[in-house]
This record gives structure tokens, C-alpha cells and sequence, in this order.
């Protein structure tokens, strides 16, 4: 009896704690006996504890593959995570060290869907996990093209959260794990903003590798954040890789896959969404902040700048691409009417400076009157 081989990939780092409880959900899994689970663990840099935990880890209900090594480098653990898969497997479901899997029937869901849907679907590449505060619980399957689901629900919304990402063995091996052998070169956060590598790099490989091939959107609550809101540990975390400003890199990616003709045709203006909001909201709200305490725009802001605008050529409808183009307009002259008043400002306040230090200079004769 062939077994339905998924490997469930874990890059981890400094979250010895929330790492634990992540497992413990994954052997909580019951699955049917023609499927296998293999938990790979992969630690290159933490100093947590992790790689004593790691030693010690075994397990009776799933097989391990685990690599931890102190290799003083966080850039490199997504690619020695990725390398550390067995090549046998069928599909790789993507987790983060900080979520866990909803339900104990999660991986057993996923299993028989995929057992059902790769009869009906022989290009099915890639399933989208519902984390379970954003499913509607409808119990329904939508499927379609990967690029059709993106243009209807959202590119970031199928492809942004790495925890929802289920990849099948011949998309992972041949396409996403091998681009990640690029961040061997990476030696500090600044190179990633340096190389333009985005803050979903994992997005665009999955989209450029099966954005013609049959992709599923399962709503049903299968994994979710251990935590309620994003904490501060996690911010500093987005502060130190410039996750923020990378964003912006997304168009770069975005503008490549038009390049070579993946998004040649175009996209609708609900392809930018995720959550509750749009990409350019995202690009925004960095903007208005950056002019707002630094009283200016630096020169790759103003190139962040044009990437917003290029957004325009990427809508295929006339009507969302005139309307998205004239916000943009007023949002551009926006910063830069108050960057020119802050620079009047600061001119005006020089002036007056040189007056104030000019008087204080001054020595005015003074007599006592007879």
C-alpha cells in the first residue's frame, strides 16, 4: 500500500517555548494508516535553548528530520530548512514555529483532499490552509486556476501567511526550495533590502511556479497563530529585517512575473488585498510615517514612490486603473506639498537662529546716568 508521504517543514528561531506547543499539536494529529507525517525542524541560530531541546526531541507517533547546527546566521534557515526535506514525499505543508495546527484531523483533511482532488485535478500544486479566525467555516473547496483564486480573493490573501502554504513535492523541489540556496549569500538584514528580496518572497515562487496549475482554497479552520495579536518579540523581528520597507519589493516581484509574461494580461484591483486592506494601504502608511518623523523623503523612498505608481500598469480594468491612478496622484502631491512646507520650515527657523545667535553676540554699551 502506497502511503501519502507530507512533511510538515518548521524554520525555527528563538521560540524554544511556542516550538513545543507547535509539535505538540502535530503529534496530536490523527491520520488514516495510508498517511505518513514528517515533522522537519530546522535551527541554524538560536540561543534560546532551542538546539538542547532539539537533541533531546524524539517521537513515536511522527518521523523527525531535524537539523540544528549554531551556524550564527538567521538568513540561512528557511534554505537549510528547505534542503533538510526528504526527497520522498508528496507534499510539504509550510509552518511556522509560532502557530500550531487547529485541530487534530488538520493533516488528515488536508491528506484525503488531496487523495480525492489529484484524481479529479492531475496538476494540483497547491492548497491554501484557512488559519481559523479568518475562515468562515462553510466546509467548502473552491478550486481553479491558482492565478484565478489570487484575482478573486487575493494574492497575499492565498499566499502571504506561510502557515496556510501546501505545496505538492514536484513545485517544492524543482522550483521553491532551489531559490532559497540565494540567502546562503545573505550576511546581514541590509542585504536583503540590497538584493530587493520581498517581505513574501514565498509568494512569488509559489505564484510564478503554479500560477496555471489547479490550486485549492480550503475553508475550514485548520491552523492558526499562537498568539491573539502580533507581539512585540515579532516586531522587533519585522524592524531588524526591514520587513516593513520590503514590502514594497512585492511590485518588484509583481513586475518580473509581468516581465515574463505571467501577469502580462493584467490583474484586478482585488488581487492587492489581504485582511482588510490593500497593499498600497500598507505602502502608505510607511510613507506618511518616514515624512512625518524624518521631515523627508529619502531617495528610495521616492523610489518606493514609483513602484506605487507602477502598480497602475498592472491593473487589467480601465475604470480601477483611472481611479487607482488619481489617489495616487493626490497621495504623492500630498507628501510632497509637506515636505516642501517642513523645508520652508526648517529655512524660516535657521533664519531666526542666526538672528537669535547674531544678538547674543551683540555687546550694546551701557552707562549709569550722573
Amino acid at each position: 500500500m502506497h502511503k501519502l508521504r507530507i512533511a510538515i517543514a518548521i524554520p525555527t528561531y528563538n521560540r524554544v517555548d511556542k516550538l513545543k506547543f507547535a509539535f505538540s499539536k502535530i503529534e496530536e494529529q490523527i491520520v488514516d494508516q495510508d498517511i505518513e507525517v514528517i515533522c522537519v525542524i530546522c535551527n541554524t541560530a538560536s540561543t534560546d535553548g532551542t538546539n538542547d531541546y532539539l537533541k533531546t526531541l524524539t517521537s513515536s507517533k511522527v518521523s523527525l528530520v531535524i537539523h540544528s547546527t549554531l551556524e550564527n546566521s538567521i538568513f540561512i534557515n528557511w534554505a537549510k530548512c528547505f534542503e533538510t526535506v526528504p526527497k520522498d514525499i508528496d507534499w510539504v505543508w509550510l509552518h511556522g514555529d509560532d502557530d500550531f495546527l487547529f485541530e487534530n484531523q488538520s493533516v488528515n483533511k488536508i491528506c484525503q483532499l488531496i487523495k480525492s482532488k489529484t484524481k479529479e485535478f492531475n496538476d494540483l500544486s497547491f492548497i491554501h490552509a484557512c488559519q481559523a479566525r479568518r475562515s468562515q467555516n462553510s466546509k467548502q473547496v473552491l478550486y481553479g486556476s491558482l492565478f484565478d483564486l489570487c484575482n478573486t480573493f487575493g494574492y497575499h490573501e492565498l499566499l502571504g501567511w506561510m502557515s496556510s502554504l501546501i505545496i505538492r513535492s514536484d513545485v517544492f523541489f524543482n522550483s521553491f526550495a532551489p531559490a532559497y540556496k540565494d540567502f546562503y549569500q545573505i550576511k546581514n538584514a541590509d542585504d536583503l533590502l540590497e538584493k530587493k528580496i520581498s517581505a513574501y518572497f514565498q509568494s512569488f515562487l509559489i505564484f510564478k511556479s503554479c500560477y496555471n496549475r489547479t490550486a485549492l482554497f480550503v475553508d475550514i479552520p485548520l491552523v492558526e497563530p499562537q498568539d491573539e495579536e502580533q507581539t512585540i518579540e515579532s516586531m522587533q523581528r519585522w524592524q531588524v529585517t526591514h520587513e516593513g520597507e520590503r514590502y514594497f519589493f512585492v511590485v518588484d516581484d509583481f513586475l518580473k512575473m509581468k516581465d515574463e509574461g505571467i501577469l502580462k494580461k493584467g490583474v484586478k484591483a482585488v488581487f492587492f488585498r489581504y485582511i482588510t486592506y490593500s497593499l498600497f494601504d500598507r505602502y502608505t502608511s510607511y510613507l506618511i510615517g518616514k515624512v512625518i518623523n524624518d521631515g523627508s523623503l529619502s531617495s528610495r523612498d521616492k523610489e518606493h514612490l514609483l513602484r506605487m505608481r507602477n502598480l497602475t500598469t498592472l491593473l487589467s480594468e480601465p475604470a480601477e486603473a483611472k481611479l487607482y491612478l488619481q489617489w495616487f496622484q493626490e497621495f504623492e502631491n500630498a507628501l510632497l506639498d509637506y515636505e516642501l512646507e517642513i523645508s520652508n520650515m526648517v529655512t524660516k527657523r535657521n533664519k531666526l537662529l542666526k538672528t537669535h545667535e547674531l544678538s547674543e553676540r551683540t555687546i550694546y554699551p551701557f552707562k549709569v546716568l550722573p
